[in-house]
């Protein structure tokens, strides 16, 4: 019974990272004019005054955040 538990918690988690991701990837395209099936996303970080991540397009790395979903995310270039 455990391992069913814990199994079903692994899966739950899985599913949630990548519809998490899809949305990180759809937010970042429209902010920086790439393709959302082109844009990678990594260094994901939640605090308590939103979210940060990295999106990487084209070879150009750009830093994310979003503060307040109604005005949605915002990206600058990085120097990473």
């Amino acid at each position: 019974m455990p391992r069913r538990r814990l199994r079903l918690a692994l899966a739950l988690a899985l599913a949630s990272s990548a519809c998490a991701g899809a949305t990180l990837r759809r937010e970042s395209a429209a902010r920086i004019g790439c393709p959302a099936d082109e844009v990678t996303v990594a260094d994901y970080r939640s605090e308590d005054r939103g979210a940060t991540w990295l999106a990487t397009c084209d070879g150009r790395t750009y830093r994310c955040e979003l503060a307040d979903r109604q005005q949605g995310a915002s990206c600058r270039p990085s120097a990473r």
